[in-house]
């Protein structure tokens, strides 16, 4: 017969009703981190701009924190080096003749994301989901535009994880 005053048991419901202090983290709540004293959802607003109109000194804050973060979380630049070589040839190819690849980048990155399991392969798939949507693939003026600041964006956040010591 199951133990009423145990407070794990299935037979209760909902086993985290128990009022320990640490029922939050069992429940996996958690504080979400902080870059460069913002949080990704206040950044997000950020990186479409700067996707959008060019980049200013904000985003070498973002972008130095940010490489800090990714470097610490363990990401390294061979996870990342098909995903910025494939950008770099879109690039150099053209936006408008390379759209197909670059529509395909975010689910290459999902797929690599997810192979890797990593905390710092997540956090750069957030990073470059946010600044790919900000991209107007409809808008064939300007989208080569904001892809080419896309590009600085992510140049730079590489740049600091790079210097910060990433491998």
């Amino acid at each position: 017969m199951p133990d009423r005053n145990n407070p794990y048991n299935s037979n209760r419901g909902n086993q985290y009703r128990r009022q320990s202090p640490s029922y939050k983290a069992d429940r996996n709540y958690h504080q979400e981190e902080l870059i460069g004293g913002k949080s990704n959802a206040q950044w997000a607003n950020d990186i479409k701009k700067w996707v959008t109109d060019g980049i200013n000194k904000e985003t070498i804050i973002y972008a130095e924190a940010m490489g800090k973060k990714l470097k610490d979380d363990g990401l390294t630049t061979s996870q990342i080096r098909n995903v910025f070589g494939e950008m770099r040839k879109i690039q150099l190819n053209g936006f408008e003749e390379e759209m197909s690849s670059f529509l395909l980048l975010r689910p290459k990155l999902a797929y690599a994301a997810k192979r890797q399991n990593a905390k710092g392969m997540d956090a750069f798939y957030e990073l470059f989901c946010t600044a790919y949507d900000a991209i107007n693939t409809e808008d064939k003026k300007n989208s080569p535009k904001q892809f080419d600041q896309l590009l600085q964006v992510m140049e730079a956040v590489l740049a600091y994880h790079k210097y910060y010591g990433g491998q």
